[in-house]
C-alpha cells in the first residue's frame, strides 16, 4: 500500500508558500504635486501656507499645532484666503503616517491644492 503522507505534506508546504507570497491587501496610490525645493513663488501667486512635519509634531507657519487642532488651523488660515495654496514641507525625520496626517487634514480643512516638499534644513 502507498502511503499518503509524504504527498499530504507537500501540499500543506505548497499551501503554506503560496498563502505567504500573496498579497491580500489591495494598496491605493495618490498622486504628490512636488516642486523642487529651491522654487521660488511668482508675484502673481497666492501666498503659500506652510506646514511643516517633523517627528515631534507639526509647524503652521512657524507656529507648533497640536495633531487634533491641525484641521482646524489650517481651516482658519485657508478661510482667510481660499486662493492660498498649501505646502506640506517634510523633516528628514518625519513618519510617513505624520505627512499622511497632514495632508488628510488639508483636506478636511477645504484646501484644494496641496504640494509635498522635502524641508532643507
Amino acid at each position: 500500500m502507498v502511503s499518503l503522507t509524504p504527498l499530504i505534506d507537500v501540499v500543506f508546504i505548497l499551501l503554506v508558500f503560496f498563502m505567504l507570497a500573496s498579497t491580500f491587501v489591495e494598496w491605493h496610490g495618490f498622486p504628490l504635486d512636488t516642486p523642487s525645493p529651491d522654487s521660488v513663488a511668482e508675484p502673481d501667486e497666492p501666498e503659500i501656507l506652510r506646514i511643516q512635519v517633523a517627528a515631534d509634531g507639526f509647524q503652521v507657519d512657524g507656529e507648533a499645532v497640536l495633531e487634533d487642532r491641525l484641521a482646524e488651523r489650517i481651516g482658519e488660515m485657508v478661510a482667510a484666503d481660499p486662493r492660498r495654496l498649501i505646502q506640506v514641507a517634510v523633516m528628514a525625520d518625519a513618519p510617513v503616517q505624520r505627512v499622511v496626517d497632514a495632508m488628510d487634514a488639508a483636506g478636511r480643512a477645504g484646501a484644494d491644492d496641496v504640494a509635498v516638499v522635502r524641508d532643507a534644513r
